[in-house]
């Protein structure tokens, strides 16, 4: 069976009052209510589709894939990644190489709700340790770590690049205590820094890696605005 996501109509999201200013803006911050009420009613659509196969929606723009958008801080410093060259280990072609700020992925149907697929995305591509005693955002029992605050920033909806047309990102920022350090885990993607905004900003204007769309305006348009 091919791999599925949650995803809901683009009609069901054109509805809403701040679709076309999203689509304008391509990053919209809109208050927490409102935000609150979206996922909430992602949430009870629960609908799931193949990515991929002969009726997959990696190609139908019609569906729009919900994805979560988490970046990592740690006071002025946040969680860089790059991800894969190479297409076969990495199967989204469309990003490979590129940088990323943003930990999470497709809501999958173990998912029990659009937050939690967050949290176990953060644990299954995040390595955190405190001292030498390796943790994680969730423990066995299902409790959430207090050692992380988590606050919903906005919007992500850009279609000037293919990936973007089949995608609605929802940025959360995740605040993570002084003491722990973060690395992304080795296997899928390639390497990872924390670095303050300036930093990170020499980076890319020194051609070493490229950023992806969403990462740009999740920093420019709702992280640093």
């Amino acid at each position: 069976m091919s791999k599925q996501c949650l995803a809901i109509p683009r009609a069901t999201l054109e509805r809403y009052d701040f679709w076309d200013d999203l689509l304008q803006k391509s990053a919209l911050a809109l208050p927490t209510e409102t935000l609150q009420r979206l996922i909430a009613d992602i949430d009870r659509a629960k609908m799931f589709y193949d990515r991929y196969g002969e009726h997959g929606i990696e190609q139908d723009s019609s569906l729009q894939q919900i994805i979560c958008y988490g970046v990592l801080r740690q006071g002025n410093k946040f969680l860089v990644y790059q991800r894969p060259h190479d297409t076969a280990v990495y199967h989204e072609g469309r990003l490979a190489s590129k940088l990323s700020a943003g930990i999470g992925g497709h809501i999958e149907p173990s998912d029990a709700s659009i937050m939690e697929s967050l949290y176990r995305e953060i644990d299954e591509e995040v390595r955190f340790m405190r001292g030498k005693k390796v943790i994680t955002l969730v423990n066995d029992k299902g409790k959430l770590a207090d050692w992380a605050q988590f606050r919903i920033l906005g919007l992500l909806k850009e279609e000037d690049e293919e990936v973007g047309k089949m995608h609605m990102g929802i940025a959360v920022e995740v605040q993570i205590d002084p003491d722990i350090q973060a690395t992304i885990r080795e296997g899928e993607n390639l390497e990872s820094w924390m670095l303050t905004r300036a930093a990170y900003d020499q980076m890319v204007s020194s051609g070493a890696a490229y950023p992806e769309t969403w990462t740009t305006y999740m920093l420019d348009k709702l992280l640093f605005a």
